[in-house]
């Protein structure tokens, strides 16, 4: 049986013969030997048979990449294929082959270097393969999703492109077609990485972040130039606490609307306590007024619309948020008093 060190260096081999030979003994690579004389639809592989399909990809990865990692993803990318020989256009066997593919490496003792890049190409091989400029950038940051922090790493991106391309291109009289799919990708990668993403994108920021990546992705998809903003000034920003039932119905009614939604909040015993988040800009009504009570903030008027107060405030509610929570009343008192300036 072939080692780790035998599968590297036909890997890097001048010609894709050497790991043909060993793929396709019977006995060293069996996920693939397995694919030898399945059908393919003939409206999509002309070669009309996954073994020669097969062959074809090696041949044109070989032309597009001189990387193991691409090669090997090529050569692994149909494995599921042989658990749905009966199944129209082998509906399935991405995620089959991606499940296939620890206890492949294992089995053949191949490079595990190239794990996560081959389960990831078997997994995703169709979606980039539909990728064009009328992908939704719903979907394209989908598929940016499920590959996760892998495609932080630009050679993972480039590698899994060119192994999508050598699949696309090994087909019977279609070498040389036209493969920009591979280009979007690439560049939608990019675009993310550029922007933050960081392999996952937040979901408790209203939509600030899923925003801000989709904008990446419809960039890389249209080809326009995506417009990174700066991140938000924050300026400390500290609460004070009314002392009395008159100052806070004069505050809330500062901020317009909240005397007409019923602002009107005793400050003393058990009722809740009141607290002022105050403007930089003398002469401004506060930014916010909230209500306290039991360890909770339960009542919130503010201010934030103007774009460059949203961070801030947003700050000061998460702040104000852990001094209160869980806590007995007088504690709550105490801890949002610890941010009295």
């Amino acid at each position: 049986m072939p080692t780790s060190a035998d599968w590297r260096e036909a890997l890097s081999s001048p010609t894709p013969e050497l790991l043909l030979s060993m793929a396709f003994d019977g006995i060293s690579l069996p996920e693939v030997s397995a694919l030898e004389g399945i059908p393919e639809p003939v409206q999509h592989h002309p070669e009309g048979e996954t073994g020669i399909h097969l062959r074809l990809v090696m041949e044109a990865a070989w032309r597009l990449s001189s990387s193991p990692g691409a090669r090997m993803a090529a050569l692994l990318h149909d494995i599921g294929k042989a658990g749905t020989p009966s199944t129209p256009n082998h509906r399935g066997h991405d995620t089959l082959g991606a499940a296939m593919m620890p206890s492949a490496f294992r089995s053949s003792s191949l490079p595990p270097e190239h794990l996560d890049l081959c389960a990831a190409m078997s997994a995703v091989h169709q979606r980039v393969h539909g990728l064009s400029e009328k992908t939704s950038p719903k979907a394209g940051l989908s598929l940016l999703e499920d590959l996760g922090p892998a495609i932080l790493s630009g050679a993972f991106a480039v590698d899994l492109a060119d192994a999508c391309e050598a699949d696309a291109r090994g087909r019977l009289g279609l070498s040389d077609r036209p493969y920009p799919q591979a280009a979007l990708f690439k560049r939608m990668c990019a675009r993310a990485v550029q922007a933050g993403f960081t392999g996952s994108v937040r979901a408790d920021d209203g939509g600030a972040e899923i925003n801000k990546m989709r904008a990446a992705v419809e960039a890389a998809l249209t080809g326009r130039e995506l417009e990174i903003l700066p991140p938000p000034t924050i300026v400390p920003l500290s609460w004070v606490r009314i002392t009395n039932a008159e100052e806070a119905e004069k505050i809330g009614g500062s901020l317009g609307r909240c005397i007409s939604l019923g602002f009107k909040i005793p400050v003393d015993g058990e009722r809740p306590s009141v607290w002022m988040l105050p403007h930089t800009k003398e002469g401004e009504p506060p930014l916010a007024v909230v209500a306290v009570r039991y360890g909770k903030i339960v009542s919130v008027f503010s201010k934030n619309g103007e774009a460059e107060w949203k961070a801030s405030v947003s700050k000061a509610f998460s702040e104000l948020s852990a001094r209160v929570a869980l806590r007995k009343p007088k504690e709550a008192d105490a801890a949002a008093r610890g941010g009295v300036r």
